[in-house]
């Protein structure tokens, strides 16, 4: 299969998820990942905000700020082909941003030299860590 193909498949793999699926996985994912020490010891970290039925990031976040940790979503800008990124304090603070995907309405700017732990979508992943993600190359170039 080539990229495109094996993309394809994937997103159809995921629009079949049920919404209970969806949540049982994303629970599982949650509770592995405050089990990873880097987590555990990071101060700030980056994720995605969650779409297209994704594991759910915002309940993620949620614990993120219950320990105490400082969160970081990024920002699209569709023209340039990247990413920014922003301090976020509750999800009060988000709108509908690029591709429909909740980004925050006032930018906080934060230095990517700041961040311990970058959560990174994708579509499929492979056994040594490696992406594939939706093929734009926002998070290539990040």
């Amino acid at each position: 299969m080539i990229k495109d193909e094996i993309r394809e498949d994937m997103r159809a793999k995921r629009r079949a998820l049920s919404k209970d699926e969806v949540k049982i996985r994303s629970d599982e994912i949650r509770q592995r990942l405050f089990g990873v020490e880097r987590v555990k010891q990071a101060k700030t970290i980056c994720t995605f905000i969650s779409a297209f039925k994704e594991p759910d990031t915002v309940e993620i976040i949620k614990e993120l700020w219950e320990q105490g940790k400082k969160v970081v979503v990024p920002i699209t800008d569709i023209e340039s082909g990247t990413l920014s990124l922003s301090y976020i304090n509750s999800m009060d603070d988000m709108e509908k941003g690029a591709y429909g995907i909740l980004e925050p309405k006032t930018v906080r700017t934060a230095d990517e030299n700041n961040i311990d732990v970058i959560l990174v979508p994708g579509l499929a992943f492979d056994r040594n860590g490696g992406r594939m993600g939706f093929g734009k190359g926002y998070y290539d170039r990040l």
